[in-house]
């Protein structure tokens, strides 16, 4: 029922995702990560509850009229994401504080980026979603 200029919209959204998070794995290769760090663990976690609340959220979506179930999911997409910005600015003070290595420090300081650009995606999708949502409310 939604405008394809609407369904191409969420696509290019979900798409935008795939590559985010394609791209970040790809920095663990470069890199040359042998070890994970605590805070990239946490982030990967709140990344993957992101989209287990979008996987809900689509589920959902073929019952559009009852917008209160999507807007759960935005919400809670949205608090992930608000708890992801915290775990990010955490885990830079802690890498700034306590490694010496300046190339570890640009190494990680990427790898962070990245992982909150990933959670920066899904508020994006769940974003775009909702807005769909709305106007055919």
């Amino acid at each position: 029922p939604f405008d394809r200029e609407d369904i191409y919209a969420i696509i290019k959204h979900l798409d935008r995702i795939v590559d985010v998070l394609e791209k970040t794995a790809n920095y663990f290769v470069i890199f040359d990560i042998k070890e994970l760090r605590a805070p990239a663990c946490r982030m990967s976690e709140s990344i993957c509850q992101c989209i287990r609340e979008l996987d809900i959220m689509f589920q959902n979506l073929k019952d559009f009229k009852k917008t209160d179930r999507v807007l759960k999911q935005v919400i809670e997409v949205n608090r992930l994401e608000n708890e992801g910005d915290s775990l990010y600015r955490q885990a830079i003070r802690e890498l700034f504080r306590e490694e010496e290595d300046p190339i570890e420090i640009i190494k990680w300081q990427e790898i962070y980026d990245r992982l909150e650009k990933a959670l920066d995606t899904c508020e994006s999708i769940a974003d775009a979603v909702e807005g769909v949502v709305m106007k055919y409310a």
